[in-house]
Formats: C-alpha cells, structure tokens, sequence
C-alpha cells in the first residue's frame, strides 16, 4: 500500500510539473520570452507574442480585449494604455504645404486613428475613405499633404500599435496597415499576400451603427416591422418607418440609447415617417408600443322560471340572456294569445343565482319591465353562483 501511495504521489506531482511548464510555455511564447499576466485577445485569437504584424479592413469595428492572466471574472480592472506611433522599413520626406518632415520624426499619431477606449477593451475603426495621407493630415492640423508614391511600397506596415499594461511591464507591439485584404501575419495570426495600395486623399467620413428595439407593451410583439438604416454618418438626418399589423398596438414614445455623448437625439415623425440626427456614436432606438384593446367587460346569465299554475311555454319572453354589472335590463313578457282567456302573469321577481336572495319585484310598463343589474362585488360572490333569475309567477286569469 506504501509503494501505491508513492507512486500516486508521484504522478499528482508529475501532473503538477506538466502544467505548470503547459502554462509558462503557453505565456512566455514557447519559452522564447518573460512571463506575462496581461495580454490581448483580438477576434477569439489571444495575442501572446511581442511582435506582430495585421492588416486591419475598412469600415469594420476592431476589438481588442485586455486581460490579465490571475484575474477574477469580478476583479477591479487595472486599467492599460494605447498608443499609434509611425513605424518605419525604409524613411522617407513628406511635405506639408510645401515644407518637408520626416517620417520617422512625426511622433505620436494615436489622435489621428481615435482609438475608443473602455475598461477593459478598446476598438478602433477604419473609415473607408482613410489613407495614409489623410493620417498625416490629422496630425498636421487640415494642411496640404504630399508623400512620395513609394513609401507604401518601401514600408507596407507604417504604423505601430503599442498596448501596454498599467505598469508598463508588459507590451505588445502591433505592426500593422489598413486595406480592403490581409497580409500574412505573425505571432499565429495569419492573412493573404495582397499589399495595400496606394491611398487616395479623400476626407474621413465615419459611419455609426443603428440597431432597433421595442418596449412598452410591445416587447415580445412579432406583428411589427422596422424598415431604417442600420448605418449613417455623424450629423445625417436618419429616416425611418414603422409597421404595425396589429390594430390594438399603436407608438406611445421614443426612446434613443446613445452610447457616449450626453445629449440624446429626439425622434420626430413627418409625413408618417420618423427620422432623428445621428449622433457621434453607435445609437440603439427603442420604439414603445401601447396595447389599446379595451378589455371586454364581464356578463352575467340572465335566467328565467315560474311559479303557479303554468310553466314558461305560456310566455312570449323577449330578453337579453346576459347583462353587465349596473346595467339596465328591459324585456318585455306577456301571455301568449293561445293562452291569455287562461293566465295571466301575476308578478315577476329579480332573484340572484338560484333563487337564495331577493332583490326587487317589477312592475309592468305596457307589458314592458326594467330592472338594474347588482354590481359585479354582488355577482361574483360565490354564493350567487353569477346569474340572476327572472322568476315568473303565473296564475290563472279569475283570480
């Protein structure tokens, strides 16, 4: 039993060893480099490597998760710092109205690409109409740009994005450009061979993300249709309609979630549609739906017997078979022609249910009779049985 527990022993601490080297393989790049507790995670791929190269696509919102390897789900995030500086194969001269700069010298360009930074995430987003002249147009304030047409050529990877952690311990450097294609990538990151070419100066124009939603009475509505944008530019009046097939719904308000700036647009509605300013943000806009159906009110069963001489088959009746609580009833009874030289209808009492209580005997008006029905406290009280007999008492025509 001896030998058996110490063999075990040896295997839990061989599992232990295992991975534990499993571990420091996987964060420290194949043993190749320190140990890291913070890394980043870009489309479900974690980056673990120092260096690498990717070519972000145009018009799409890139995300790039930040983590530390020993946190909790619940941790207090620790916050980390993002940065876009040139990165240069081969320098070259730029001008700017004329006047020349060096590439390598234009320092920071984090403003230019206005990275959006969230506790613990950022995105970055490439306008279609970037280039790379436009970049350097950011940095120098508007002015007049011209870069020779080889720079591209000569550096396919010009910028570099440094994410660092809060200590600065950590920091992956990103060599990356923007294009309609990949370029192969390292780090485990992997793309095509299409180079970038080469850009055009037309102005940055950002398109924000729209998505709908309903609320109110609405929520699980499914006979209702948006038809809208899900994309437009900042200061674009967006224009929208909305369809109800359900005829007991109708739009009780609006309301815009507007994910950054503190003034939310308003919703207006012209001409039967309804449109509102884009903001500088990714917006959601909640319809709220009001279901209008009035409730049909409760009725109660009107019945009908007799007494004395002579049953109902003797009595032209006409009467509603239900009243709502409070409401007035009016029915006219009178004998029958083949029976009126034999009976005649002495009284007719309002009982509630099967004849428990009393509420009022009626007297005839040129044979027509009216009454009020008990309020619905009365009628729904279990004792009632909720209906009302119209009792008919019926006796010969001599007495």
């Amino acid at each position: 039993m001896k030998t058996l527990a110490k063999i075990l022993g040896y295997g839990l601490v061989l599992l232990f060893v295992v991975a534990a080297l499993g571990f420091a393989y996987k964060y420290t790049n194949g043993f190749n480099e320190d140990l890291k507790t913070f890394y980043i995670e870009y489309d479900g791929v974690q980056i673990l490597t120092t260096e690498s190269k990717m070519t972000f696509d145009k018009e799409v919102v890139h995300h790039f998760d930040v983590k530390y390897t020993f946190d909790k789900e619940d941790s207090e995030p620790k916050g980390y710092k993002v940065k876009i500086v040139s990165n240069m194969t081969r320098d070259f001269d730029y001008t700017v109205d004329g006047e020349k700069y060096l590439f390598s010298k234009v320092g920071e360009l984090t403003s230019a690409f206005e990275p959006i930074l969230h506790d613990t995430f950022f995105e970055l987003y490439f306008p279609e109409s970037l280039s790379f002249s436009e970049v350097l147009k950011k940095v120098h304030s508007g002015k007049s740009i011209s870069v020779p047409k080889d720079a591209l050529e000569n550096n396919p990877y010009p910028f570099k994005l440094l994410i660092s952690s809060y200590n600065d311990k950590v920091t992956y450097n990103i060599e990356f450009t923007f294009g309609d294609n990949g370029v192969e990538q390292s780090g485990g990151l992997t793309g095509n061979t299409t180079q970038p070419s080469i850009p055009d100066t037309s102005p940055v124009v950002r398109k924000f993300n729209i998505g709908y939603l309903t609320g109110g009475d609405g929520t699980n509505l499914t006979n209702f249709s948006i038809d809208g944008p899900t994309r437009a530019e900042a200061g674009e009046t967006v224009i929208f309609h909305i369809n109800i097939y359900d005829s007991d719904y109708i739009i009780s308000g609006f309301y815009i979630y507007a994910f950054g700036v503190s003034e939310k647009p308003e919703v207006t509605e012209v001409n039967g549609a309804f449109q509102f300013v884009m903001p500088t943000c990714n917006v959601d806009v909640r319809i709220d739906l009001k279901y209008t159906a009035v409730t049909p009110e409760p009725t109660y069963r009107l019945e009908c017997d007799s007494l004395g001489w002579a049953g109902m088959s003797v009595v032209d009746l006409n009467c509603p078979d239900r009243a709502a609580a409070n409401e007035t009833v009016t029915f006219v009874a009178n004998i029958k022609p083949g029976y009126v030289s034999e009976y005649k209808i002495s009284s007719i009492t309002v009982q509630l249910g099967s004849g428990e209580a009393y509420i009022e005997d009626l007297q005839p008006v040129n044979g027509v009779y009216t009454f009020t029905m008990p309020d619905a406290a009365t009628m729904d009280e279990e004792v009632n049985e909720g209906y009302i007999t119209l009792m008919f008492y019926i006796i010969p025509i001599d007495m």
